[in-house]
């Protein structure tokens, strides 16, 4: 099976996002977005040890939604 070949000016360096990409790369990149997704992992287990703590805590679970 013959390899293709590369077409001329196709390898022109890199690609730069534009727009919506540019914005969103540029969010991903900063450091409040980080901090903000580390925050989001310790609620979530948080919420997860409160829902599966077998001990008294049905004040909370109430407020998970679970009974």
């Amino acid at each position: 099976m013959p390899v293709p070949t590369r077409r001329r000016g196709a390898d022109s360096g890199p690609v730069h996002p534009v727009g919506l990409a540019r914005w969103c790369a540029r969010v991903t990149r900063s450091r409040p977005f980080e901090a903000a997704i580390v925050v989001l992992i310790m609620a979530n287990a948080a919420v997860l040890g409160v829902e599966t703590y077998r001990i008294s805590v049905r004040p909370a679970r109430r407020c998970t939604g679970w009974k």
